[in-house]
């Protein structure tokens, strides 16, 4: 009942040449009704629709000798130069905008499209083409608020690894998508809609964008949490409880014996995974995460969630070496170093370490089975005994997963002479996961004995295999 009188006394208004203020927010068919040299003020709303009806006041048609006959008498007719034709309707061009918040067709009939702010020119033309009416009409397009909501109060969000690097692990950015329950397509740069967000909880950081009625929240943490997200579009407040999970595989790194099986896990999600491996003939895995070692060599299995992946670096090897380059990790995370005190139990230097893991597991003692010999000796034995791995050691070999756990690198003063020079060796003990590129390769990064993840040497350095 309040709409209807409303409607009728804006139509009285009208019919009265009269039109000021603000339009009601409901969209609808309105009439804007000018007068001669008018300049009017109009508020509209997007999606309002109507008709500019130019109310001309025109002086009745004149009766005016057109000329004479032939007999000299007058010949009276109408003087209609007054009279208008036809009306035009035309938008001002602003050098600043290239389009128009609303369109005005050639009958007067408008709608007003998105946010903004137009000039709206109304001439009337005589028959002869001479301007005889004009009036102008100053529109203000803005948004109505009132009954837009969003499809959702509450969302759920997962944390996906991007990259690792030792125990560190850094998320990447998630996005999720609310739908807006608008009639009108709201986008962020329609001008009124200034959209903006933020955060209960410092450590999370949100950024949002909104394309055709769909807010899309870009969110940043390090770890599970929960936080309350507050968007601003157009004025409005709106609340949205957002939840946070990181997902995670049961291990980055594995060392699968040769014919055995190991399950992968996924954390933090329940849904659809789907398994792959770099190399099936090396390391299968089925559509449960169970991976099954078939010979020996390297392989990352990977766990597709969506377009996100994470990834453990498996690698096939024997019984011996995985015991092997375990005590060597034991050794060089647990014990001390000590060059002094190499030979005894709870010490260690670089070459009685790879001494003491060898020996305890396997029957290789580098020529010297009562004690732990130094970097030139196990290098000379390892050449004696053609342990020597072709080319040296070289990232590539680390890219391309051509080490093997129990491989040693050994480090030279001078690569010239590196038998004669060596100081240093260190054993590689397999591979880690830490990401994958943006076409999805994965990113995998070596692992030592008494290092940190990604230690390496001088290209070319000496890298043998003791054991085949």
């Amino acid at each position: 009942m309040k709409k209807s009188v409303k409607h009728l006394i804006l139509l009285l208004l009208c019919a009265c040449g009269v039109f000021w203020g603000e339009i009601p927010a409901e969209a609808a068919d309105y009439t804007i009704v000018v007068n001669p040299d008018d300049s009017q003020n109009i508020s509209l709303y997007v999606g309002d629709t109507g008709r500019i009806t130019p109310n001309p006041t025109v002086t009745p048609p004149q009766q005016i000798i057109m000329g004479y006959d032939e007999y000299g008498n007058p010949i009276y007719g109408e003087d209609t130069r007054n009279q208008i034709n036809r009306f035009e309707y035309t938008l001002e061009e602003d050098y600043w905008e290239n389009s128009h918040c609303m369109t005005v067709n050639a009958d007067g009939t408008f709608t007003a499209n998105t946010t903004g702010s137009e000039t709206v020119t109304v001439t009337g033309y005589n028959g002869y083409g001479y301007s005889v009416f004009s009036a102008t009409i100053y529109v203000t397009v803005r948004l109505d608020m009132t009954n837009v909501t969003l499809g959702k109060s509450s969302v759920k969000g997962y944390l996906f690894p991007s990259y690792s690097y030792g125990d560190y692990v850094y998320y990447e950015e998630t996005k999720l998508e609310i739908p807006v329950n608008s009639t009108v397509v709201l986008n962020d740069e329609m001008e009124g809609v200034d959209l903006s967000c933020k955060s209960s909880n410092k450590k999370v950081s949100v950024s949002a964008s909104l394309s055709n009625n769909v807010l899309q929240l870009n969110v940043s943490a390090q770890k599970k949490c929960k936080s309350t997200i507050t968007v601003t579009i157009g004025g409005k407040k709106f609340k949205i409880a957002l939840s946070l999970n990181t997902v995670g595989i049961s291990a980055n790194s594995y060392l699968l014996e040769k014919n055995h099986s190991k399950k992968l896990k996924i954390t933090g999600y329940s849904g659809k995974v789907t398994w792959s491996s770099t190399n099936s003939k090396i390391a299968s895995v089925s559509n449960k995460g169970v991976v099954k070692g078939k010979t020996i060599g390297n392989a990352v299995i990977t766990a597709k969630i969506g377009e996100q992946r994470i990834g453990c670096a498996v690698s096939v090897t024997t019984s011996s070496l995985k015991k092997v380059c375990a005590r060597a990790t034991y050794i060089g995370t647990h014990w001390t170093y000590s060059q002094a005190k190499r030979t005894q139990s709870g010490y260690y230097d670089c070459s009685a370490l790879v001494w003491k893991a060898y020996k305890q597991y396997t029957s290789i003692t580098f020529g010297s089975a009562g004690y732990p010999g130094t970097t030139v000796t196990e290098s000379a034995w390892c050449k004696t005994h053609n342990r020597m791995i072709k080319g040296g050691y070289s990232y590539k070999k680390i890219e391309k997963m051509q080490m093997n756990p129990g491989d040693i690198v050994f480090k030279s003063t001078d690569l010239n002479k590196p038998y004669s020079t060596t100081y240093h060796v260190e054993m590689f003990t397999g591979y880690t996961c830490q990401g994958y590129d943006s076409k999805g390769k994965p990113i995998v990064s070596s692992l030592w004995a008494a290092r940190g993840a990604g230690y390496g040497a001088e290209e070319g350095s000496l890298l043998a295999r003791p054991m085949k």
